[in-house]
């Protein structure tokens, strides 16, 4: 993998068949390959895929937030034209307020008025700008947050009250809905824990982005 602050490049090249699982990780992934090139789009839930013998890909996972012209996605032919794409590409003010969705449990109302807007005004923003809604980014990072921790010998009810459950059975839902698993399932799994560890929302190792 290569970081980028505004994507994460990845390859594949597969020589058996297998089966994999996507993680909803809050990002969308530019992938090019012999067909062409595609965006997917956001995961609610894990999504299997199957790769076959000679499937040969270059992806780019894009940062939580970043903004482009969809419409330019059929002129891409190589992956210096995804990253030329990516570099004129941003939305500070929804990745910022991301960020602050991703990374707490600061009440949404109070994460609208950092920008000078009210939650219905925050919500039309990200709907302008072609994004999840702000419970999205809040539920998903909190899940992804949780699920990190779990790989501290912390009780999983502090766990949950850490990040934002009503308790430990709240937890459990949310666990199993975006990631397939239990909390104790995810304990005992450090490839799972790892995977979801991968850069994405709430873990994006890039340049920090500021609020303007």
């Amino acid at each position: 993998m290569a970081i980028d602050p505004s994507f994460v490049r990845w390859t594949t090249n597969v020589t058996k068949k297998r089966q994999y699982v996507v993680l909803p990780d809050g990002c969308r992934d530019i992938v090019i390959s012999a067909e062409g090139a595609m965006l997917t789009d956001w995961d609610m839930r894990p999504r299997r895929i199957t790769l076959m013998p000679g499937d040969r890909m270059v992806g780019y996972r894009l940062r939580p937030g970043l903004v482009f012209d969809t419409a330019l996605l059929a002129e891409l032919k190589t992956p210096a034209d995804a990253e030329a794409l990516i570099a004129v590409a941003d939305d500070l003010e929804i990745a910022t307020a991301i960020d602050l969705l991703a990374g707490d449990d600061t009440p949404l109302p109070d994460v609208a008025r950092r920008f000078g807007v009210s939650l219905r005004g925050l919500q039309r923003h990200f709907r302008a700008h072609g994004q999840p809604r702000p419970v999205f980014w809040r539920m998903l990072g909190r899940a992804r947050r949780s699920a990190i921790a779990l790989g501290t010998d912390a009780p999983l009810v502090d766990v949950a009250g850490m990040h934002g459950y009503a308790d430990q059975a709240h937890m459990t839902r949310a666990l199993r809905h975006w990631f397939g698993a239990t909390p104790a399932q995810v304990r005992a799994d450090a490839d799972l824990r790892a995977e979801i560890d991968q850069p994405a929302l709430g873990t994006w190792t890039g340049e920090q982005i500021s609020m303007r």
